[in-house]
This record gives structure tokens, C-alpha cells and sequence, in this order.
């Protein structure tokens, strides 16, 4: 297949879960079809990605949007276009991409869309290039638990935020011949509301011989100071890792460090916690203090999963698969998370993590993996286990190349190949830049 990818400008190192799930999943097309990037975000990858696509187009992006007036910000309040800007850069650079590709007699074969931010500029193209909406998480799902869990003061906000979403997704799917999101309840969410869209599951996976646990503490890589988990040494005993702005992310670290930890502390006091992740927020980089440690980026999670005894994953809202869970578990590291978290995986509470939504019920397992070794490494084992019987990146690749097959031989995909349709333009564009 010739296949166009639509997607933000990709990260290096990997430190974020939409550039982990799109490098290794672009990473095996790449190797059995031919990949062509569009990237939006105005800056091109690094070269661990360029040599993964047969090309790379970086478009400038366009101008920033002017801010509306006070009455056209209340009568747009609901509208779909004001949840994620809009570039004609990109809607430009698309359009010609696929022209150009028709022109010389090899037009693509689907346009992968990854990221529904992007979706809005995938609307113009249907009926002459078929798409697949690769969403991953559904994002009216996690707005809605935002919404639940948020402070009265900001409910308002959340709700509104939520009602776009809605009418974002009710607008934009419905142009994609293929929806794919990567757990069970977000496909489950999608197909309540838009019972006709076809949506595919293809789960998150790890690379469980990077993420592995390390034999010794002499083969831990890293930092000084961190060693073997059971020893009592100067390294924090649970970790909590991920983007540390990200909001459901935040709301966790707080909630956890606030209202979680004094619960463990009362039976250990100097009980060590390590924040680990990417441009912590103010309120994040606030909770450091005595026993808690904020990281900020760091080269290597590894050394800091390998060191903790325990893994918490305390988040109040959020969707789709947790990255930062599989990884712990690949590292062997036994898990203690609130249902939310565990959103699609195989999680089996008692046997493969510890599942607490109660703050006294999330302290009582932390001090109960903290009391027993040997519950520590039977959850460690069979976590690391299930990781590398279900969530092989390979697998998840495997089962989107079957996606994108669908969407190609789809009907919109036969009726391009019958007529050339001519691309709207939009604000003003024409079909090539």
C-alpha cells in the first residue's frame, strides 16, 4: 500500500505516549509498505524518524488565529472549529500532496490520520482518498470523566469543553472510513453514539526488551543512588511517571501527594515517592518536599522504575490505554491503580496489580506490596508475563495494516479510483499551495 500519514510533529526521545505509539507502529509499515509523512507543527522530525517515510513534508504553519470578539467567542462557544485550531498551511500541503500523487498515476492508497486533532483536515478529502481516523483514545470519554472529577469551580469549563468535543467528533468522524481507538471502552463509547461508524481496537504496546528488568543492581543504567528495589537505600520507593502536564496527570500527582500519601505515611514516615516526567506545572513542581521528588525530564525511566518497589497510578480521569502501566509492568514492577487507569488492559486485580479508588483503600495496598516481597515480584511477573503475551508492538502493527486494508478497499476508496473528484477549497485555498 502507499499510505500518507497526517500527523503532529513526532518527538525524540520518545517521551510521550503519541510519539511512542506512532514511532513504533510507523516503524513496521514502513518496513512492509510505502510511508509518506505529513507533519504539522511547522518543524520536521529527527532522523530516527525521516528514515522511517519514503518522504517528509513540513508546511510553516499558517498564522495564528485572531482572537474573537467577546460576542463571537459566546456565539461560537459550542462550535467544533473553536476545540482545535485550524492551519490552511496543512489543508494546503494535503490537498497538493494527494493531487500530485493522482497526477503522476500512483495516488495513495489511504490517508492515516493520527490524532483527532487533525481530523478537520481530513473532511475535504472524501470521496477521493479513504481515511482512518486514528484516534487512539476517545476524547468525549475522557472529557466526561474530566468533567466528574473536577472542582465545582471548574466544572462549568469542563462541561463546555466536553460539548465540543461531542459535536467535534459527530462532525468528523462521519468522513472516515475507519475509526481506530486502542482499548474496548473507548470503542464501546464511540459506537454508542455514532452506531454506524466502523471502529477497530489496536492496543498500545511496549518494547518489553527495552523496558526489562535489570538483574542487578550493578546493571541498573542511570543516575547514582538508585539500586535494587529491596535494599534500603536512598532511592523512592514508589514512582508515578508520565507527562507531567498533562492534566488528567496532574490531577493524579496532586491528588496522590495530598491526599493518598499522609494515609502511607502514618505507618512510614519517611516513605520516598518520585515524580517522574516532562515539564511539570506549577502545581506538580510545587508538591516537592521532603521524600517527594519531581524529576522533570530524564533521560532513562528505567533506572527510576528499576529502583521503586511499587508503581501508583492514581488517576481520577482520563481514557484509553496507559502506556505508563505497561511499562511497569514490563519492568517487572508490581501495580497499584484506581479503575480508571486500567481502561482496557487484561488487569486482573490480586493477580497481575492491586486496584483501589478509595484514598484509604489506594494507601492500604501501597503499605500492603511495601509489607510482602513475595506479592511484590508474583504481581511483577505476571504483569511482565501478560506484557509480553498481548502488547508486542508488532501485534498492535499488525492489526492497523489490517485496518488500512479495509479503509482501501473501501467503497470511498473504489469510487476514487472510478472518477477524480475535484478538492474543495476551504478559506480561500486552492488544491495545491
Amino acid at each position: 500500500m502507499k499510505i500518507l500519514l497526517l500527523a503532529r510533529a513526532p518527538g525524540w526521545p520518545l517521551q510521550d505516549g503519541y510519539s511512542l505509539r506512532l514511532f513504533h507502529l510507523a516503524r513496521w509499515l514502513g518496513t512492509h509498505h510505502e510511508l509518506h509523512l505529513l507533519c504539522t507543527g511547522g518543524g520536521a522530525p529527527a532522523a530516527p524518524w525521516t528514515v522511517l517515510f519514503r518522504r517528509v513534508t513540513a508546511p510553516a504553519p499558517g498564522p495564528a488565529a485572531t482572537r474573537r470578539p467577546l460576542a463571537g467567542r459566546v456565539m461560537h462557544a459550542l462550535s467544533p472549529g473553536e476545540l482545535h485550531p485550524f492551519d490552511p498551511q496543512v489543508q494546503a500541503a494535503l490537498q497538493h500532496l494527494v493531487a500530485a500523487a493522482e497526477d503522476d498515476g500512483q495516488p495513495f492508497d489511504a490517508l492515516w490520520v493520527c490524532g483527532d486533532k487533525l481530523l478537520m483536515h481530513s473532511e475535504r478529502l472524501e470521496g477521493r482518498l479513504p481515511v482512518l481516523a486514528d484516534i487512539a483514545d476517545d476524547d468525549v470519554l475522557a472529557r466526561w470523566s474530566q468533567f466528574a472529577s473536577a472542582p465545582a469551580l471548574r466544572r462549568p469549563r469542563a462541561l463546555l469543553d466536553w460539548m465540543r468535543s461531542l459535536r467535534y467528533q459527530r462532525q468528523f468522524l462521519r468522513h472516515a472510513a475507519e475509526t481506530v481507538v486502542v482499548a474496548e471502552p473507548d470503542r464501546d463509547s464511540i459506537l454508542r453514539r455514532h452506531g454506524r461508524c466502523a471502529v477497530a481496537v489496536v492496543t498500545n504496546g511496549v518494547d518489553h526488551e527495552f523496558f526489562a528488568p535489570a538483574p542487578s543492581a550493578a546493571d541498573v543504567p542511570g543516575p547514582p543512588g538508585l539500586r535494587d528495589r529491596d535494599n534500603e537505600l536512598p532511592a523512592p520507593q514508589l514512582v508515578f511517571e508520565g507527562n507531567m502536564r498533562f492534566a488528567p496527570n496532574v490531577q493524579a500527582a496532586v491528588h496522590f501527594c495530598r491526599v493518598i500519601l499522609p494515609l502511607i505515611r502514618e505507618r512510614v514516615p519517611e516513605l520516598r515517592v518520585a515524580l517522574v516526567g516532562r515539564d511539570p506545572s506549577p502545581e506538580v513542581a510545587a508538591l516537592a518536599g521532603p521524600g517527594v521528588v519531581v524529576t522533570g525530564e530524564v533521560e532513562d525511566v528505567r533506572p527510576w522504575l528499576q529502583a521503586a518497589r511499587v508503581f501508583v497510578c492514581p488517576l481520577l480521569s482520563g481514557a484509553g490505554i496507559k502506556n505508563k502501566i505497561l511499562q511497569a509492568w514490563s519492568m517487572a514492577l508490581p501495580v497499584v491503580a484506581t479503575r480508571i487507569s486500567c481502561g482496557g488492559l487484561r488487569a486482573r486485580p490480586g493477580r497481575n496489580l492491586l486496584v483501589a479508588d478509595a484514598p484509604r483503600e489506594f494507601a492500604d495496598a501501597v503499605l500492603a506490596l511495601l509489607d510482602d516481597p513475595a506479592l511484590r515480584a508474583r504481581l511483577g511477573t505476571a504483569g511482565r508475563l501478560l506484557v509480553r503475551e498481548e502488547h508486542g508492538w508488532d501485534r498492535s502493527a499488525r492489526l492497523l495494516e489490517e485496518a488500512l486494508e479495509r479503509v482501501a478497499d473501501s467503497s470511498a476508496a473504489l469510487a476514487r479510483r472510478r472518477r477524480v473528484v475535484p478538492l474543495p477549497a476551504r478559506g480561500g485555498l486552492t488544491s495545491t499551495p
